[in-house]
């Protein structure tokens, strides 16, 4: 159906692709390969024309948050900037693509995709660093490592041990927080996103 310019929900070939490679072949915000070409900027109700400068990629968990207003305009358009997402992104495409090899198939779960819908960029990233230490030895801690190694704050390193921990990735004993290890379940999974 047309909008109200006379403007067709058919975008061009030729827009298509040029949003795909800008993008990442993913959505923008969570970098799952699995995305439709959204409208942004302007919205498709009052674009006069398809310009990929104001089309993005966005599964559609993302697109039903952009659409209730949980996602801003100015959100969609830093996350296309984000060099963060290239690790989900490359997470997504991976599992993908293991899932359709025969011999690697065998290593994904279902429940994997559930666990990388879950993730944010800054997770992936850590869990992958965490990987550096399978054996618990990361000095000076695991948090200040990862810290230093990915240039962010210690605080957002914790956060994502935190969500990490509770997507059953990582543990930690009890009084050692700043030192967590991964899982057998963090582990496989870091094993089924393996190119």
């Amino acid at each position: 159906m047309d909008n109200r310019h006379g403007l067709s929900r058919n975008i061009p070939a030729d827009v298509k692709r040029t949003v795909r490679q800008r993008d990442g072949f993913g959505c923008v915000v969570c970098g799952k390969a699995i995305y439709d070409y959204e409208h942004f900027d302007p919205e498709f109700a009052d674009a006069t024309q398809h310009d990929p400068a104001g089309i993005v990629l966005l599964c559609i968990s993302c697109h039903g948050k952009k659409t209730r207003g949980f996602l801003s305009k100015q959100t969609i358009a830093a996350a296309r900037q984000s060099p963060n997402r290239t690790e989900l992104k490359d997470i997504w495409r991976r599992l993908l693509a293991n899932a359709f090899d025969p011999v690697r198939s065998k290593w994904i779960r279902a429940s994997f995709i559930e666990i990388a819908k879950k993730l944010d960029p800054l997770d992936a990233l850590v869990l992958e660093k965490l990987q550096d230490g399978a054996d618990g030895q990361l000095k000076p801690s695991s948090r200040d490592y990862v810290s230093t190694a990915l240039g962010v704050p210690s605080v957002e390193v914790m956060l994502s041990f935190e969500n990490l921990k509770a997507l059953g990735l990582i543990w930690h004993q009890p009084h050692e927080v700043h030192h967590p290890m991964l899982t057998d379940k963090g582990r496989v999974f870091l094993a089924a996103a393996q190119a």
